[in-house]
Formats: structure tokens, C-alpha cells, sequence
């Protein structure tokens, strides 16, 4: 599952703290929206690198938004999929029980958003034969890496845009 969290902390929490409770009706109403805002942009943004990622693929995968989280300390928006192929390349496997050609070339690579053509073909699979495992690709830290400095700038505007909209 792809996570990005972001908790945050303000200079003057004490300022800050009096004035939202003396607001709080009305600015957790603004800050509901411009942060759900923030948030269905940026899940936008990763589900189409993820879908971009996958687009090569010989069969289609569906990637669907999770639940996401706003509380007073983190906000959090969850992107996954339960497609077998993506999540063994994801995790990894300790053995390969596939035969690959010798001109064999991965369509990913770890840490990378991006599939390329990969040449090669399968030999066979037998569960007797076992060959190193496939690395872990660990597409989710990668969109997590690329997406999270984006997002975080999107909430710390959504919260200036919330203090604007109720006077502080």
C-alpha cells in the first residue's frame, strides 16, 4: 500500500492552539475541505504514475484509493491494489521458480515508477526448480519518496488557505 503521512508541528502551537479553539467549528469545516482537497489532488497525481507504471503490463491493474485520515497531529491518503503480479514484484520473493531466457530483462527495476519494453520469455516453472528470488521492487516507497515533498506542500497551503477563509 502506497502511504504518504505527513504529521506537522507549528512555531507558535500556543498561539495557534487558542485561536483554532476559538474558531473551531468553522475552521475545522474549512480545513475538512481544503485538506480533502489536498488530498484527492495528490491521490490523483499517484494513482496516475502508478497507473503509468503498470501501463506496459500485459494485463491491467486496478489501483483504488484506501481510506485516508486527517486528524489533529497526521493526515494520510492510501493508495493499493490486491494484483498478485504487482504485489510479488512489490514485496519480493525469496525463490523464483520460473527458467528465464538468457537474454531475460526485467520491465522494472527497484525503486523506479517506470516499466520499460523487458525482453526475454519464460523458459518454464516448475515448483522443483528454484532460482534466486525477484528483488524487491518497492514501488510504493518509490511514489512515497517522489510524492510526499509535493503533498506536504499541498496540506501546509490547504491550512494557510483554512486560517485565511476564518480571519486569523
Amino acid at each position: 500500500m502506497a502511504t504518504i503521512n505527513y504529521r506537522f508541528q507549528f512555531k507558535e502551537a500556543g498561539k495557534v492552539k487558542k485561536a483554532v479553539a476559538s474558531m473551531q467549528g468553522d475552521f475545522m469545516k474549512e480545513l475538512t475541505k481544503e485538506v480533502g482537497y489536498a488530498m484527492s489532488n495528490s491521490a490523483g497525481e499517484i494513482q496516475e504514475a502508478l497507473d503509468g507504471l503498470v501501463g506496459p503490463w500485459e494485463h491491467s491493474v486496478n489501483f483504488i484509493v484506501g481510506q485516508s485520515h486527517l486528524s489533529q497531529s497526521s493526515i494520510s491518503i492510501n493508495i493499493l491494489t490486491d494484483d498478485p503480479a504487482f504485489n510479488y514484484l512489490e514485496r519480493g520473493t525469496g525463490v523464483r521458480h520460473a527458467a528465464l531466457t538468457d537474454d531475460w530483462q526485467s520491465k522494472t527495476s527497484v525503486g523506479s515508477l517506470y516499466s520499460g519494453q523487458g525482453r526475454g520469455s519464460v523458459k518454464f516453472v516448475s515448483e522443483h526448480y528454484n532460482a534466486p528470488g525477484i528483488e524487491a521492487r518497492k514501488f510504493y516507497k518509490a511514489v512515497s519518496d517522489e510524492y510526499k515533498p509535493k503533498f506536504r506542500e499541498n496540506v501546509r497551503k490547504a491550512y494557510l488557505e483554512a486560517f485565511k477563509k476564518v480571519g486569523f
